[in-house]
C-alpha cells in the first residue's frame, strides 16, 4: 500500500495548497513507484478494511476501466475527476482545457474544432505528458449539468448557462420546424425520421443513425417527427 499512501500524500499536498494538481498527474504518469497506484487499488478491493481504499476507490469505476484499460495509470486520474451520470435530455458544458472522460453510455458531443487534442490515459496512443499539462485547465470545480431550453413546440437549445461566448449551440428537434443558421451546421438523426430543405438545397430525408452536413448559412425546414441534433454556429 506504499504507493497509496503516496498518491494520497500528494492529494493532501493539493489540499492544503502546497502544490497543483497537475503536479500529482504528471507523478501518475511519469514516474515509476506511481506504476504501483493501479495495481494496489486493485489488491485493496479485496480488503475492503483499509482506510486508503474506501476513501480512495469508487470500486465500480475502477473494476469498468480495469477491464477496458488494465494497469493503464489513467484509472488514477480518472478516479481523481468529478463523476457526473448525465439523464436523457440533460448537457454539461465543458470549457477547452478541462480534462474529462466517457465512462459508459450513449451521447452527442459537440467540440470546437481542435488539431491538438491531448490525452491524459485510458488509451494505447502515445501520451504527451508536458504538454497535456502546459494546456489542461486542473483547477478544482464542480460542473454542473444543465436541461434543455424550450424554443418552440419541436425545438430545444443546449446552451449553458453564463457561457454566452461559446460560439455554437447545439439544437435539439423532435418534429416539424425551421432553424436558423448563419454558417455551416450538421444534423444527426437518433430516432425517426427527417426530410431537410433550405433555400439552396433541395429536401434530402435522413434516418435513424444519419449525418447530413449543410455548408450555406440561411434557415433549415426540418420535417418529421423523432429525435435529431443539429451544431450549428450560435446565432
Amino acid at each position: 500500500m506504499q504507493a497509496l499512501s503516496r498518491w494520497r500524500a500528494h492529494l493532501q499536498q493539493v489540499d492544503d495548497g502546497r502544490t497543483h494538481l497537475g503536479a500529482v498527474v504528471a507523478w501518475l504518469l511519469t514516474a515509476e513507484e506511481a506504476a504501483g497506484v493501479v495495481p494496489a487499488l486493485l489488491a485493496a478491493e479485496a480488503a475492503p478494511r483499509s482506510v486508503d481504499a474506501e476513501e480512495l476507490a469508487p470500486w465500480d469505476l475502477i473494476r469498468r476501466l480495469q477491464a477496458a484499460h488494465p494497469g493503464d495509470p489513467g484509472i488514477a486520474v480518472a478516479v481523481m475527476l468529478h463523476h457526473l451520470t448525465l439523464r436523457a435530455g440533460e448537457s454539461l458544458w465543458l470549457p477547452a482545457g478541462v480534462l474529462h472522460a466517457y465512462v459508459q453510455g450513449l451521447g452527442v458531443e459537440l467540440m470546437g474544432p481542435s488539431d491538438n487534442v491531448l490525452r491524459g490515459g485510458l488509451t494505447t496512443k502515445h501520451l504527451d505528458v508536458a504538454e497535456l499539462l502546459r494546456i489542461a485547465d486542473l483547477t478544482p470545480g464542480r460542473p454542473r449539468p444543465t436541461a434543455p431550453m424550450p424554443l418552440e413546440e419541436h425545438l430545444l437549445a443546449h446552451r449553458p448557462e453564463g457561457q454566452e461566448q461559446a460560439p455554437f449551440e447545439l439544437m435539439e428537434i423532435t418534429g416539424d420546424t425551421e432553424v436558423a443558421t448563419p454558417g455551416p451546421s450538421v444534423l444527426i438523426v437518433l430516432d425517426g425520421t427527417f426530410t431537410v430543405s433550405s433555400p439552396t438545397s433541395g429536401p434530402r430525408t435522413a434516418g435513424r443513425g444519419a449525418q447530413l452536413l449543410h455548408t450555406d448559412p440561411g434557415r433549415l425546414r426540418l420535417r418529421g417527427a423523432g429525435r435529431a441534433f443539429l451544431a450549428k454556429l450560435r446565432g
